[in-house]
């Protein structure tokens, strides 16, 4: 990890190498940068890669039925690969935060579920939209609003349009948080 600070612009540059008994090696990194326009004002960039060897249960996962024990799970499965790049434009006072962030994601060589087997989908999944996000402090709580929107390619599981409400309560070291999604 370096962070390179040159007056009002921050950047952050971070690798790592995975490494998973039984699975094979990746190197990941990312790079994000911030840049505050005024003390309430910043605006920020992130690309980064991603790299998720088969869960445990997506190797040798099994259920079990009146009829019998089933396989689905699947040894020679093969690592999923991602990059995603995201920007933000941010606003935040005494009282409010507000941020807007469209992001690109890509996922090559996706896991999933066909046919009642985990298998790699030919299909790489993409996926681009806009995350949003309001909050308003009213001393040791808090409101926040979030919307999310999703399109793409091969999203079998993400929601196109995701809305979120939390009352989040911040004292000393305690935090706590009710969300309604």
């Amino acid at each position: 990890e370096e962070r390179i600070q040159v007056r009002d612009l921050s950047v952050l540059i971070q690798g790592r190498l995975n490494n998973q008994h039984g699975s094979k090696s990746a190197m990941t990194y990312d790079v994000s940068g911030v840049y505050l326009i005024t003390p309430s004002w910043k605006i920020g960039s992130h690309f980064g890669t991603g790299f998720r060897n088969a869960s445990l249960y997506e190797r040798y996962g099994a259920y079990l039925t009146s009829f019998g024990i089933f396989d689905i799970g699947n040894v020679n499965l093969s690592s999923e690969k991602s990059y995603t790049w995201d920007g933000t434009i941010a606003y935040s006072d005494d009282n409010d935060t507000f941020s807007i962030t469209p992001f690109i994601s890509h996922v090559s060589n996706p896991i999933v579920l066909e046919s009642a087997i985990y298998t790699n989908s030919p299909e790489n999944r993409k996926a681009h939209g806009v995350e949003s996000f309001y909050e308003r402090y009213f001393g040791d709580i808090s409101y926040r609003a979030n919307y999310t929107y999703t399109s793409g390619e091969n999203l079998i599981d993400i929601p196109m349009h995701e809305i979120g409400n939390s009352l989040i309560y911040n004292k000393d070291k305690l935090t706590t948080n009710v969300r309604l999604s």
